[in-house]
């Protein structure tokens, strides 16, 4: 509704490869590429955060583009912790996270937000955590999908006015 063309890679609960998830951003020259996750772990864990690859927010990686690819990140992530509080103000704020070098992706590195994969400023938010009963209940809540989907959408926005569509992209 606000001009974006948005372009899903399923809209089912259909398995899509992380490969074919990078070829479909890529094949259709994506501007901006959003993984949107539901977290689990065997802890007690709750809240947002988001990923971004440290490689494509280094400068001396990617000179020009570094740093559209970290306000990307940051500003989806903070409109979707916004919308989240609009919700529930105790969710916790994770934060965000750099894919290589922040634990337990120290080692290695998400593939679907990888800069040498995929062409466009690139991030993967995690919107609760299935495991945790207090997040669970928010996630099944229609307001609660609705609240982190318009803060998403707002983030992208906020960074579509600060940047051009091409801003950011790798050749």
């Amino acid at each position: 509704s606000h001009g974006a063309t948005v372009l899903m890679t399923r809209t089912g609960d259909q398995s899509v490869s992380l490969d074919d998830r990078i070829s479909f951003a890529n094949a259709n020259a994506a501007h901006r590429f959003l993984s949107v996750h539901i977290n689990s772990a065997s802890s007690a864990a709750r809240g947002i955060e988001t990923w971004v690859d440290a490689p494509g927010t280094d400068p001396a990686v990617n000179p020009t583009t570094a740093h559209v690819w970290k306000a990307y990140a940051e500003t989806i992530h903070n409109n979707l912790v916004q919308g989240a509080h609009s919700i529930d103000p105790t969710m916790p704020n994770r934060g965000l996270k750099y894919s290589g070098i922040t634990p337990p992706w120290n080692s290695g590195r998400i593939r679907v937000i990888r800069s040498d994969l995929n062409k466009s400023p690139a991030a993967l938010v995690e919107i609760g955590f299935m495991s945790s009963a207090t997040d669970y209940a928010l996630l099944l809540r229609d307001d609660y999908q609705y609240a982190v989907a318009h803060g998403m959408a707002q983030g992208f926005l906020n960074h579509a006015a600060q940047f051009n569509p091409e801003d950011g992209v790798l050749p």
